[in-house]
């Protein structure tokens, strides 16, 4: 069954996305499982609220895109 912490965060491809966007912002990243996790641990990290909000966007940004890529691929064929 596919879920939505697979889809986002778990499959090797996103995590490889995600790898880059914590490159970015200069951030080693400890991996999470969890899409929630993944949204919430990083910005606790930053050191002001203007990284916090351009990690906001971003983190938004890889989400849309996914979900975007994967129904086209799966609606489409």
């Amino acid at each position: 069954m596919e879920t939505m912490d697979h889809v986002f965060v778990q499959c090797e491809e996103m995590r490889q996305i995600w790898n880059n966007c914590f490159r970015w912002f200069n951030y080693s990243n400890v991996s999470t499982n969890l899409l929630v996790d993944n949204f919430h641990q990083y910005p606790i990290c930053l050191l002001y609220k203007t990284e916090i909000s351009k990690w906001r966007i971003v983190w938004t940004a890889v989400i849309w895109c996914t979900w975007n890529m994967r129904n086209n691929i799966i609606f489409s064929n």
